[in-house]
């Protein structure tokens, strides 16, 4: 549910991995990244002028491979390597997150091999290797930019333990199998764990419907004040438009969407979802209440909520609950800016993250995202995950082809803007060195 992970033509993985993603990936959220920008694109045969370092001033000319090269070695890309119509579609700045979380991802830059049969490059890390294909103008600027299929060389799961224990901040891990636990990073911290709180709504929903209270199956009906941000999915449906409970428990989990989120919680009310949250999680916050308390222009409120004790928060979940969204640019700025308002959150540690996921992972809902599991590994993976600014948690369920189950849940908090791409490889890499006792990988 994060504003910071926005990007043109990124087809991101995580939480909202697609079906053709579930693949082997370091990097989850840049598994496939697809700048195929501009009409009529011209040879790749054409050169580039500017060679490395010459901050696109005219010197020793640039193969397509050499510019590709130049991408990973630079210590800064440089606008005058892209074409204008590139650049008006991906700023440097995405760019540079993108080529960035690559090189954190997969360790750095070593070589690029190819061109291949079908013309592809592929560009190699200490860590692994991405699929490239890359296309010049004719005035050798980049107008065109593939990488797909990203192929990992784990770490092993000691070293993997070592730097997620390592990175900055605080972190929560566990791993659980068959009751016991395997490997853990203060495993009953509470951390902020963003969209992950979900996996609480779907645990009470699984109940009520066990229960009979209420079926998969019911009609709900989307009311113009239960749209939460962003205005997309959902939230950009029509009022009056109608969702089974089960599309809206997928739409919650496989989607992210907020607004089915706060459909199924007002369909249930706050005090069904309470049980599997702990009490500082009390009273509930809906995505819409989150937003509203992290809007820039409302720092009264928040300052009320944050100072309250628990028993005190119900008044302000109301007022909260009444008051407009921000808008969805007013946030984008914010969090632009790096961490909103970290103390208004969903607070769980990694330990309970596995007992909420325990409960459902035996849903569709929760098995349509892989996260940074490969799916080949294992009979079947179930996964959750949430970021924003600051905040990343990650949290898979799977069952091996003997039946061993495994739940590696792990959260990362900082007050700096987080290397997402860091804390995924590794996550994988742990992920891998399970799947190997069981004859996968």
């Amino acid at each position: 549910m994060s504003f910071s992970e926005r990007g043109v033509d990124v087809a991101m993985g995580g939480r909202k991995r697609p079906g053709w993603a579930n693949r082997l990936s370091s990097v989850p959220r840049l598994l496939i990244v697809v700048l195929a920008i501009g009409a009529g694109a011209a040879s790749s045969s054409h050169l580039i002028g500017g060679a490395a370092g010459t901050n696109g001033r005219p010197g020793a000319a640039l193969a397509p491979r050499a510019a590709l090269a130049r991408l990973f070695t630079a210590r800064q890309l440089q606008a005058g390597w892209f074409s204008p119509t590139f650049l008006a579609q991906a700023s440097i700045a995405h760019l540079t997150r993108i080529v960035d979380g690559l090189k954190s991802g997969l360790g750095a830059y070593t070589r690029i091999d190819g061109p291949f049969a079908d013309g592809h490059d592929r560009v190699d890390f200490f860590l692994g290797s991405v699929d490239a294909r890359i296309d010049l103008d004719r005035a050798g600027r980049i107008q065109a930019l593939l990488f797909t299929n990203i192929v990992v060389r784990y770490v092993s799961r000691s070293d993997a333990l070592d730097a997620l224990g390592r990175l900055p901040g605080k972190v929560s891990l566990v791993v659980e199998s068959g009751g016991a636990t395997l490997a853990s990073i203060a495993p009953d911290k509470a951390l902020a764990v963003s969209a992950a709180f979900k996996l609480a709504v779907l645990d009470a929903l699984r109940g009520q419907v066990a229960q009979g209270r209420l079926a998969w199956d019911h009609q709900v009906v989307l009311r113009q004040a239960d749209k939460s941000l962003p205005p997309s999915g959902l939230g950009s449906a029509p009022a009056g438009s109608r969702y089974s409970v089960a599309a809206l428990a997928r739409a919650m989990i496989a989607d992210d969407d907020n607004t089915a989120t706060d459909m199924l919680i007002r369909l249930m009310g706050r005090d069904a979802v309470a049980p599997f949250l702990p009490p500082a999680d009390r009273p509930l916050l809906t995505t819409h209440d989150l937003y509203v308390l992290k809007d820039p222009a409302r720092r009264s409120l928040r300052a009320r909520w944050l100072a309250a004790a628990p028993a005190a928060r119900a008044a302000l979940v109301d007022e909260a609950d009444r008051a407009a969204l921000p808008s969805f640019s007013t946030l984008e700025k914010a969090y632009a800016k790096g961490s909103v308002a970290p103390g208004v959150e969903w607070f769980l540690s990694a330990r309970q993250l596995c007992g909420l996921m325990d409960g459902v992972h035996d849903l569709t809902q929760t098995q349509v995202n892989h996260g940074a599991a490969a799916a080949q590994d294992w009979r079947s993976v179930s996964y959750e995950g949430g970021a924003e600014t600051g905040v990343v948690s990650l949290t898979t369920w799977v069952v091996g082809p003997d039946g061993a189950s495994y739940c590696v849940a792990a959260i990362w908090n900082h007050s700096a803007a987080l290397d997402d791409a860091r804390i995924e490889s590794l996550y994988a890499s742990l992920l891998h060195s399970y799947a190997r006792l069981h004859g996968g990988g």
